[in-house]
């Protein structure tokens, strides 16, 4: 099964047994693929930190780090969690190969390994990598703040956008930012009660103390979590509800969150003051706007023009 030359895809080998590499070359080749080795995980990672291979053929048995950390190491890596990766070993326990499968594994070719078959699976797992990048390169076209969430709650990848809008000099501060911000947990257990459209946008603080929300835009076929970030403005509201209301340019801002429905912890964690700070500011607000409760202060607000 040959591969045409518009097609031609890159196979990462890791493997350290040279007589399964010759063979595995030599099929690849046939086949008009391109090979690339790494006998072991140290050198299979410094080649991914220089290219992205379509898809990444691995033997599960290797000297130090073996086949099943190695898949679960690159599949931590935001720029390679997408790369397909097939395990090809001897080892044909049912429970290795869910070992396998479990470390991030799209497929599990036991040995001896069947040419055909194995150029076959390939041309599978290319064709769906390369849609899966035809996908995110049009999310990157339109610009959105887009990134994802697995399973366990961990990040996945997130979009160029998002990475500028979190300030973060690399994916890495992009995950710990994620990690302490994620709402993930939560919205996967409501999201599992009443569905995806009872998902409310929560609002988060940027690094640079800019004021976001995070919303779910929908769920990935294999449930990953996939979320826009949006910057929140107020604009030249403050200024003008500090002018029409008498209030100090703090309690402008916090009124104008009040206003938006945002909760006490909420409004603390967007202007990145106390909790505490916050209930003394609707105090002072809703004495000067001379109502009761919040409602009340929000519909004078709305009926302000704001």
């Amino acid at each position: 099964m040959a591969v045409s030359a518009s097609d031609r895809g890159v196979v990462m080998l890791v493997d350290d047994n040279p007589d399964t590499l010759r063979m595995l070359i030599e099929a690849l080749e046939d086949a008009g693929l391109t090979a690339l080795v790494a006998r072991d995980a140290d050198a299979a990672l410094a080649l991914l930190d220089r290219i992205a291979p379509d898809v990444i053929l691995m033997d599960a048995v290797m000297p130090g780090v073996d086949g099943f950390a190695l898949c679960a190491i690159i599949k931590a890596r935001p720029d390679c969690a997408a790369i397909p990766v097939v395990f090809m070993t001897g080892l044909s326990d049912s429970a290795d190969i869910v070992r396998g499968l479990d470390a991030g594994g799209v497929d599990y070719l036991v040995k001896p390994i069947n040419p055909e078959e194995l150029i076959a699976r390939i041309g599978v797992h290319v064709a769906n990598a390369r849609m899966i990048a035809d996908a995110r390169a049009a999310l990157e076209a339109t610009g959105d703040a887009v990134f994802a969430i697995g399973r366990d709650g961990g990040f996945r990848w997130t979009s160029a956008a998002a990475q500028t809008l979190l300030a973060a000099a690399s994916p890495d501060d992009v995950r710990d930012w994620i990690d302490r911000n994620g709402p993930a947990p939560e919205w996967r257990a409501k999201a599992a009660r009443s569905g995806l459209h009872a998902i409310e946008a929560v609002a988060v603080a940027l690094p640079n103390d800019e004021a976001a929300q995070v919303s779910l835009i929908g769920r990935g076929a294999n449930g990953d979590l996939i979320l826009r970030l949006s910057r929140v403005e107020a604009g030249s509201a403050t200024h003008d509800l500090a002018d029409l209301f008498g209030l100090s340019e703090r309690e402008s801002d916090v009124l104008i969150w009040l206003a938006r429905g945002k909760t006490n912890e909420d409004i603390a964690t967007i202007l990145q003051i106390s909790s505490r700070t916050v209930s003394k500011h609707v105090e002072n607000i809703l004495a000067k706007l001379a109502v009761e409760n919040r409602t009340a202060a929000a519909i004078k607000v709305v009926r302000a023009g704001f």
